[in-house]
Parts: structure tokens; C-alpha cells; sequence
């Protein structure tokens, strides 16, 4: 991405539709326009003057190519059937305080789970 030179922090593919919009995820507020406050510690906005701004603030971020959408009860259909594992948590310590090669097996620790005794294919009836 031009607009990002030189900086070494990888951008994420955050789903399949338009991989051509960008979000950006960080911590700690600007007070800019266009930011959306999700969670204390958590921060979002699609805004290129932000993604400039944060990048030259040294915090951590995440940029994030793309989005997932649902249709109508798509979601809340696909957690009935199991599709989805929920780690419920107050604050966002998972995205900055633990490597990206380590978060998925640290969100399933948190559930109590050892990702080696997962089973690949689902369960069978």
C-alpha cells in the first residue's frame, strides 16, 4: 500500500468483501474525526488521515483489509449450529498484548480448550 511505506506491520485480510477498504484497529484514541470507540482499548476507523496519524503515534495497529457480512439470522444461525467459538472478554489485551502466530491458540486456552484434541471435519451423527 503507498500510503503505508516503509512501515513493516503486515496488513490483514479481515474477510471477502471489498478487500479494497481498509480498517484500521488500535488502542489508544487520537480524538479525530471518524474514530469509532468499540471497547476502552480499542479503536477503529477507516479514515486514511487516522491510519497516517496512528502510524506516526508509534502505537500498535492492525490494518485490516476488507470486511465479512451476513445476511438476515445468517449469524445467529450459523452460532446455533456451532460455527463460531466466542471468546467473551472486557478488554482487547488478546490483539496487543499476544503475537499474531499465538492468539488463536491463546483465545481457545482461555475457553478451556488444547487445540491438539480438536478434531478436523466437525462431529459426525
Amino acid at each position: 500500500m503507498a500510503e503505508a511505506e516503509g512501515q513493516d506491520a503486515p496488513a490483514w485480510l479481515g474477510g471477502p468483501v471489498d478487500p479494497t477498504l481498509g480498517w484500521c484497529l488500535y488502542p489508544d484514541a487520537l480524538e479525530l474525526d471518524d474514530e469509532i470507540r468499540l471497547v476502552p482499548g480499542l479503536n477503529v476507523s477507516s479514515s486514511l488521515e487516522v491510519l497516517h496519524a496512528v502510524m506516526e503515534s508509534g502505537q500498535p495497529y492492525m490494518l485490516v483489509l476488507g470486511y465479512a457480512g451476513w445476511s438476515a439470522g445468517q449469524l445467529t444461525e450459523e452460532s446455533r449450529v456451532g460455527a463460531w467459538i466466542w471468546v467473551e472478554q472486557d478488554t482487547p489485551e488478546l490483539l496487543w498484548e499476544v503475537p499474531a502466530a499465538e492468539r488463536w491458540s491463546e483465545a481457545l486456552r482461555r475457553l478451556g480448550v488444547i487445540p491438539s484434541t480438536i478434531m478436523p471435519g466437525g462431529a459426525q451423527a
